[in-house]
């Protein structure tokens, strides 16, 4: 390894840690406190790191140095080391938490240390953000710049310890050292490192297989324990990691949440059984096993996961030669060829084949694309692939990229197998072919991790350039260049039975007989395994042994006539190798062991996530167990206040976007990212949700304004963005202010009425045309306004605030711990959803409303459009001007990094050529009144001239209501943009979900009644607006109050008839007049929280409202149940696998 520094290369030597023993004391007091704890961790079913593989690595390193061993520090620092005595020392308990790759693995794996860390609250390493910035750091500390790719050695952990104030215990092959910031006291939170330096050290981060991450020490110390692994760097990489049990990070991801488990098909482990004699046949079955599991799973798992688990096996070939038929051979199910004199290939087909003795006849499940189809016996699962097969080949490029995927399960025994059967490829040609390209493509991604290539090239074919796999990048690759070729390479030669025996008439020696088959083809492909395998000449398997018979009848009389005539040719060597290579068995075979060979790494991967599926089911199932020890003693009240919290704190995430640290965040960071995807919305897809809830009649129709956005969108990108946070959504509607007022054109005036409503100016009698023409262009704005543009932005503010606390609620309840006691709960859900729809969207909408269209815009009657576009043109010139000036006398590299911040042409920066000052005169009077040409009257050209200054007018002035219907909403829901006040705004929600479930509920809790009602009216309705204790008959006028008293004619069933309005008159219930039209939101009282003692109470009250602790108890033991049968099978399963993988 190097450090930072190239030059450096010197192993450092460990600290010092002589002057420490008293702070080792407490280190192995800490540790040693959880070493009972520790002893209870699985060792079996963490195959990641084995104790045996780590003493293989220690037997082989190399002993200490001459002039290590005269230091005589080694002895002093193991002593001490001794102490040490923690569950973290035994290596079998380790499993692998993360891996860097390469010079970086240091940094990234120092970085990981610390994240786990973090998830204590005595330190936030807030500098470490990324393994970039630690590494930064720690070469800074050193005075050099940070080189990415240069390995770590102890002096930089040395400074990592100083840095972020951790100690660090690195294991490094017996040379184990304490690593403890220097010049300070020991650090509350300790990290082991287990690792070293050296050519062929690589850092790995571990973590006990079962840990307590909290330590309590009697002085109230906190030390929380990691290790770093070393390991071979040549066996890592970025995108894998090996070892029993190594997974890829999608892998882990896949397999570390319990709604994934559940989610993915395990039966194929059910009814596996091996049939293999050797190691390598069963390690090629069980990645066939792996293989199935992935390719039914993938739609759970994910592509970049799957890619951990799946080892590439397929066949190419030009068409027509028995690929088709090749593939269904070496996957043991001849029925299940389909290609035939009237049937291609027109899209790849992955086959893969499991046994399953239940069956009594064979099953095949057929996926493309989203089209799932599944078919009992051979003849249904033909005709469907043909059909699939005919309309691939009509469409617009006769074949398609996507694969079909089958997954046969067999009713007769069969060996677990899978194999890729490509499309043909077309003899090459000048013009080239589109399926080569795309085959070569998928290729040259595959062989980065290995497999296996089958060829199929027919007896018959010439090896010219027709033949098109010869162009392949992999097998150009594995011609010039085997070392460097991961793939594995092997030729059929097919339709051998089509060779008659007079084609062998020129062989004499059996040495004759293998150049004849295989000479031309070992010429272009050197060492390689290549067969001579038969298929049948019928549209299906009847003949298939009659044809492999000829094959070795022919090749027997030719071996007999040689034999005949030189007998010496009896005992030829090559009659043994012609053996081995004819035969469609023999193919099979060595396909078999190829993919045994490759199979270890991915079906050690198979096995760990098999062990991190049952950590994480068994994880969950002790989550569960607490909960279910929790129901019973406890009530639900305090979980309903921390849900109101957590609503109102996610609400602000998903507004804002401002997301937690992982180690203080109630909802982790991969749930927030799935909610936000749901929410996510162009601006198109909101308009359509909010057009369908309107409550109000629109003269534009929904296709009208769609097609507005569409032509708006070529200017406005954003509108095509999905957005879930609210900040971004309202700018995005704020832009589109233009947009909106392009959907309406005022209604031309007729000559007519401009001539009927022509005024008269005072003293001189002057014609005055405007007066009309105006007034109606500003009725027209406030009509379309009020009516209609204003309540659509109010309702659509109005749903984007509500969805922010919608999505807030739904977060709460998934994975928050105060969700759990009620997310079953379907009352608790509705009367919260009802509750958050009232005070969220129904008072939003209403107090945006009557803030800004309580009165008509009256302003845009005090309102010169004219000399408003040239007072923005003005102002902005001047300030560009009065910058310019500024910049002129700043150095001219700054000026222009100014410029171009503030957008601002800078035609030079000396003093001479400032641009003079604006020539725009804003004394003028720009808006002189239109004159006719004649006496009360005015032409038809002029009244074209007054509707389209008119309507220039009506646009500039509604765009300037919207922007102003925006600027005066987004000062009622300031709050949304607030990110500290959901705290406050918790009690505010609490208060308001408990009058709603008072008001329903209360009758069925009498003791809550009669204790609210001991609190003094002070107490007890705080909180309360007086609408609200009107409505409730709390506060009621007295009988002197000649407005409270009920009407007489409404008592009086004589009068009542004759009164229309008797329904309508005042009773104590109907006191809506006292609202003064104010919206609720606005009322005295309404944000208030209740009291303090009242919110107690509520608390008790609600806890007994949505108590459902037998429900609970009922789901909770329904999952356990299912959690732990699903852990059995998984570990049999598992057990199973590795006792016959590790059989010799």
């Amino acid at each position: 390894m190097s450090s930072e520094n190239d030059s450096d290369r010197r192993t450092s030597e460990a600290p010092d840690v002589a002057s420490s023993n008293s702070e080792n004391v407490k280190i192995s007091s800490a540790l040693s406190e959880n070493e009972e704890y520790m002893s209870q961790a699985s060792v079996e079913d963490e195959p990641d790191v084995s104790s045996d593989s780590l003493e293989e690595e220690e037997r082989d390193a190399p002993g200490p140095t001459p002039e290590e061993s005269a230091a005589g520090s080694e002895t002093r620092e193991e002593d001490e080391l001794k102490q040490l005595k923690h569950p973290w020392t035994d290596k079998s308990k380790l499993s692998v938490a993360e891996c860097g790759a390469g010079g970086n693995c240091g940094p990234n794996s120092f970085f990981k240390g610390l994240q786990y860390l973090e998830i204590t609250e005595d330190v936030v390493f807030q500098e470490a953000s990324t393994p970039e910035n630690v590494r930064k750091k720690v070469a800074q500390a050193q005075g050099k710049l940070p080189k990415m790719g240069k390995w770590w050695n102890q002096k930089d952990l040395q400074h990592a310890a100083n840095e972020y104030n951790v100690g660090i215990l690195m294991f490094n092959k017996g040379r184990d050292s304490l690593i403890l910031p220097e010049g300070k006291p020991i650090p509350k939170l300790s990290v082991a490192l287990l690792g070293g330096e050296g050519e062929s050290v690589h850092f790995q981060l571990v973590l006990p297989s079962s840990f307590n991450p909290r330590l309590l020490v009697p002085d109230g110390s906190v030390y929380f324990v990691c290790s770093l692994l070393e390991c071979d760097k040549a066996k890592y990489s970025p995108s894998h990691l090996s070892g029993a049990g190594g997974l890829i990070e999608p892998l882990r991801r896949a397999f570390s949440t319990v709604p994934n488990i559940l989610e993915m098909n395990f039966s194929s482990l059910e009814q596996f059984q091996f049939k293999g004699s050797t190691a390598s046949e069963r390690r090629a079955e069980a990645l066939a096993l792996t293989n199935h599991f992935a390719n039914v799973n993938q739609h759970v798992i994910g592509p970049a996961a799957v890619a951990g688990l799946k080892l590439f096996a397929g066949v190419v070939g030009n068409t027509s030669n028995a690929k088709d038929v090749t593939v269904s051979q070496i996957v043991e199910k001849p029925e299940a060829a389909v290609s035939s004199e009237d049937m291609t290939t027109a899209a790849n087909v992955f086959m893969s084949v499991v046994y399953n003795p239940d069956l009594t006849e064979d099953s095949y499940d057929v996926t493309y694309g989203t089209e799932h189809k599944q078919h009992k016996g051979g003849d249904r699962y033909k005709d469907h692939m043909n059909v699939l097969m005919e309309r691939i080949r009509g469409g617009e490029n006769n074949f398609d990229s996507r694969p079909i995927v089958v997954r046969l399960e067999s009713a007769t025994p069969v060996w677990p197998s899978y194999i890729l059967n490509t499309i043909g490829f077309i003899p090459r040609s000048n013009s080239g072919d589109p399926i080569f390209t795309m085959l070569n493509d998928i290729l040259n991604e595959e062989e980065n991790n290995g497999g296996v290539l089958v060829i199929c090239h027919s007896v018959a074919q010439p090896l010219d350039a027709s033949a098109a796999w010869k162009d392949l990048d992999v097998v150009k690759k594995w011609i010039s260049n085997r070392k460097e070729c991961k793939m594995k390479v092997l030729l059929a030669i097919t339709k051998a039975d089509l060779k008659a025996e007079s084609y062998y008439h020129d062989c004499h020696s059996m040495r004759d007989l293998y150049n004849k088959i295989f000479g031309r083809f070992e010429k272009l492909l050197p060492n390689t395994e290549m067969f001579f395998v038969t298929g049948w000449r019928e549209n299906g398997p009847t003949d298939e042994m009659a044809c492999a018979g000829e094959l070795r009848q022919t090749i027997d009389a030719v071996k007999a006539r040689i034999i005949q005539g030189n007998s010496k040719e009896g005992s030829s060597p090559w009659i043994d190798k012609l053996d081995a290579r004819i035969g469609t068995a023999q193919l099979r075979k060595e396909y078999l062991r190829l993919i045994g060979l490759q199979a270890s790494r991915y079906v050690d991967s198979f096995l760990g996530c098999l062990t991190h599926a049952i950590d994480t089911l068994d994880k969950k199932r002790r989550e569960l167990l607490v909960e279910y020890d929790a129901v019973q003693i406890d009530s639900v009240s305090g979980p309903i206040d921390e849900i109101c919290t957590v609503t109102e704190k996610q609400a602000m995430i998903y507004r804002t976007g401002a997301l937690e640290r992982p180690s203080s965040a109630d909802v982790n960071l991969e749930t927030n990212r799935e909610f936000a995807a749901k929410y996510r919305k162009t601006l198109l897809e909101e308009l359509g949700i909010i057009y369908n809830m309107k409550d109000f009649e629109m003269t534009v129709s929904l296709d009208d304004i769609k097609q507005i956005i569409l032509t708006a969108s070529t200017d406005i990108p954003i509108n095509n963005r999905r957005y879930h946070s609210f900040w971004m959504r309202i700018e995005r509607l704020k832009e589109n202010s233009k947009t909106f007022a392009k959907l309406y054109r005022m209604e031309p005036l007729p000559r007519e009425e401009i001539i009927d409503f022509i005024t008269t100016k005072p003293v001189n009698n002057n014609m005055d045309v405007d007066n009309f023409v105006n007034t109606f262009v500003v009725d027209s704005v406030k009509t379309i306004f009020c009516r209609e543009l204003g309540p659509l932005f109010s309702k659509w503010i109005a749903y984007m605030v509500y969805e922010s606390y919608e999505c807030g609620f739904f977060l709460s309840l998934r994975d928050s711990t105060p969700g759990k006691a009620l997310k079953t709960n379907t009352k608790f859900h509705e009367i919260f959803l009802e509750v958050l729809k009232d005070i969220y969207f129904k008072d939003i909408e209403e107090e945006v409303k009557y803030a800004v269209l309580g009165k008509a815009p009256a302003f845009l009657e005090r309102l010169n459009i004219l000399r408003e576009t040239q007072s923005s043109a003005k102002a902005r010139s001047e300030t560009e001007q009065n910058w310019l000036q500024r910049l002129g006398a700043i150095s001219p590299i700054i000026a222009a990094k100014i410029a171009k911040y503030l957008k601002i042409t800078l035609p030079s920066l000396t003093a001479n050529t400032i641009l003079p000052l604006s020539q725009l005169k804003m004394k003028e009077n720009f808006a002189k009144p239109f004159v006719p040409s004649l006496y009360l009257d005015v032409t038809l050209e002029e009244t074209q001239i007054l509707n389209e200054i008119a309507q220039y007018y009506f646009e500039e002035m509604l765009v300037q209501c919207i922007e102003h219907f925006f600027r005066e909403a987004l000062a009622r829901v300031d709050f949304c943009y607030s990110q500290t006040r959901y705290e406050r705004d918790n009690n505010f929600l609490f208060k308001h979900f408990f009058m709603t479930t008072f008001e329903r509920e209360s009758s069925q809790f009498p003791d809550h009644q009669s204790e609210l009602a001991k609190f003094t009216y002070n107490e007890r309705y705080y909180g309360y607006t007086v609408q609200q204790l009107l409505e409730k008959g709390i506060i009621v006028f007295n009988d002197k109050n000649s407005y409270a008293k009920p009407d007489s004619k409404a008592n009086d069933p004589s009068k009542r008839a004759d009164d229309p309005f008797s329904d309508l008159r005042h009773t104590q219930n109907n006191l809506t007049l006292f609202s003064y039209k104010f919206p609720r939101s606005l009322h005295p009282g309404y944000r208030l929280p209740l009291h303090d003692k009242v919110r107690g109470r509520a608390k008790t009250f609600l806890g007994d409202v949505y108590n459902d602790k037998a429900n609970i108890e009922s789901i909770i033991l329904k999952e356990a149940v299912q959690l732990r049968d699903l852990q059995l099978q998984l570990k049999a399963a598992k057990d199973y696998l590795k006792q016959e993988l590790s059989t010799p």
